[in-house]
Formats: structure tokens, C-alpha cells, sequence
């Protein structure tokens, strides 16, 4: 992932209290967003490349958050993802928040330094349980006092369950992807069927989770439409092979209710779809 600063002229350094202020974190960047809630429009997306020379993922957190101008700002609301796969998805029948170590801890093995968080998913009847570095936390929380943690996937699913089922299609079969990761749903008419994630190392893998969905389900590959989003363009070699055996492909289209800064034409739509789509998980 490359560094870039897209800066709407219209973006205004001193009125950040009427600002949302989304941000992205993981072992491989860093990325902010910035939402004009007045006009309801995306005034700013950068995105830092981390530098391994220059120390681990929280020295490098802290230096962005130093010499960034707009990082320094007090907003009016601010929300933060970190990327990870450390996450597990509950029935809300099933879920108890005094247990929430319990429950990652079955499926994932945690470090001393993490920490524990849970999100309910709007429209599903479940909660994911997930786990963040916990000097990341503590780096963000003194900057922002009254941020709001969430788990990847909630901007991911909350936006798939509130779309309509296309005509001509059973199911849609959604898959974001990230340095090393899928998080791969299935919905059907704003029911989720199933989420998941995998971690990836070749194409091979790639398409291998990508089809066991399909196989898992029974889903017909005629009758199915998916949509990708995240790190994936149609020069990818990871499209390329989706093509050879799913008819109906598409990229997933950022959301309507907002208008973006033309300056945001630079990159794809769905590049970035999770952190534009976290202010809505409020």
C-alpha cells in the first residue's frame, strides 16, 4: 500500500469540532478519514505506509499521530479500527460481555499486552468479540478521549445487510480483502447466512476460501452474484481467477448518503469502503 493525501480545498484545519474523524490501523499502514458532518461530505483520506526502519507498529502510531497536523485536533466524534484476525462472531442468545475473554480465547491465542473488545452487529443477531494491541489503545485514547473501537468487520456487514437482494440472484457473496486476509460474507435479502475470515499467503489460498464458500453453501455460481471490495482491482491476478469460475462479479460502491471530495477519484471506490463506511456503525 502506497502513502497518499487527498485534501479537499474546502477542508478547514480549524473547524475540526465539527469534523468525524475515522481511522484505520494495522501492522501494515495507517489510514484516517475525515467527514464533514455538516455538509455530510469526506473532505480528507490519507494513508501512511509504515517504515520498518523507523521502529515497531506503536512508535510508528505515535510519530504519525505527532506530525500529522490534523491528528493533533480535537473532533467532534472520532472512531478506530486495527486489523486483525483475532476475532470471533457470537449468537446474542449465546453472548455474555463478563465472558468475552472466554470466548476469544478458545478460538484465539492472546498475548498479555492485548485487549479485549465487542461490538453488537446492527441487523444480525450476534456480537464479534476481537482483540486490539492493547499500547495502540492506550496511544489513541489519550489522543482522542471518547473514541469508539470497533472489529473490521462491523463497517463491513452493517452496510451488507442493509442492501436488497438483486433480482435474478438467491444469494451475494461478499469478500473484503486486506494484506494477508479475506473477510468473506454471504447475505440473502439482508440476512447474513454466514461470515468468516482466512488468512491468505498465495493466490492458491485466495481462491481455495473463496470457492469453499460456495461449496459449504451449495451456492450456484450462476444464481450468486459477489462483490469485492478492500486491496483487489480487475488487474489483480486474484480477480483474474475468480473470473474462470464465477459469472457475476462486481466492486462494491461507496455509500450513497454522503458525497466524497473529487479528489478522492484517484483511487477506486471500494479501496477504502470500511473506514468511510465506520462512521455509519455509530
Amino acid at each position: 500500500m502506497y502513502e497518499f493525501a487527498f485534501l479537499d480545498e474546502t477542508l478547514d484545519i480549524n473547524i475540526t469540532q465539527s469534523y468525524h474523524l475515522s481511522i484505520q490501523g494495522s501492522l501494515n499502514g495507517f489510514s484516517f478519514s475525515i467527514l464533514d458532518t455538516v455538509r455530510n461530505k469526506y473532505v480528507a483520506l490519507k494513508n501512511y505506509h509504515p517504515e520498518k526502519e523507523k521502529g515497531n507498529t506503536e512508535d510508528q502510531f505515535k510519530s504519525i499521530l505527532n506530525k500529522d497536523e490534523f491528528l493533533s485536533r480535537q473532533y467532534k466524534s472520532s472512531s478506530f479500527f486495527f486489523i486483525s484476525e483475532k476475532s470471533t462472531l457470537i449468537p446474542s442468545p449465546l453472548f455474555n460481555k463478563a465472558k468475552v475473554k472466554e470466548y476469544l480465547a478458545f478460538n484465539q491465542p492472546l498475548e498479555e499486552h492485548e485487549k479485549v473488545f465487542f461490538n453488537q452487529v446492527k441487523n444480525t443477531d450476534a456480537f464479534i468479540v476481537y482483540s486490539v494491541p492493547g499500547g495502540i489503545c492506550e496511544i489513541l485514547e489519550k489522543q482522542f478521549h471518547e473514541i469508539k473501537t470497533y472489529h473490521q468487520s462491523v463497517p463491513f456487514l452493517e452496510q451488507i445487510l442493509l442492501k436488497n437482494q438483486p433480482v435474478g440472484f438467491d444469494h451475494s457473496v461478499f469478500i473484503h480483502v486486506m494484506p494477508g486476509i479475506l473477510d468473506i460474507a454471504v447475505s440473502q435479502s439482508k440476512k447474513l447466512i454466514l461470515y468468516n475470515q482466512f488468512r491468505f499467503r498465495s493466490e492458491n489460498d485466495f481462491i481455495y476460501f473463496a470457492l469453499y464458500i460456495f461449496e459449504q453453501l451449495k451456492l450456484n455460481p450462476e444464481k450468486t452474484r459477489l462483490v469485492l471490495s478492500g486491496e483487489i482491482s480487475k488487474t489483480s491476478k486474484y480477480y483474474e481467477s475468480l473470473k474462470k469460475y464465477i459469472k457475476s462479479i462486481s466492486f462494491e460502491k461507496r455509500d450513497s448518503q454522503f458525497t466524497y471530495s473529487y479528489t478522492f477519484n484517484q483511487i477506486p471506490e471500494h479501496a477504502f469502503i470500511t473506514l468511510l463506511n465506520l462512521y455509519s456503525c455509530g
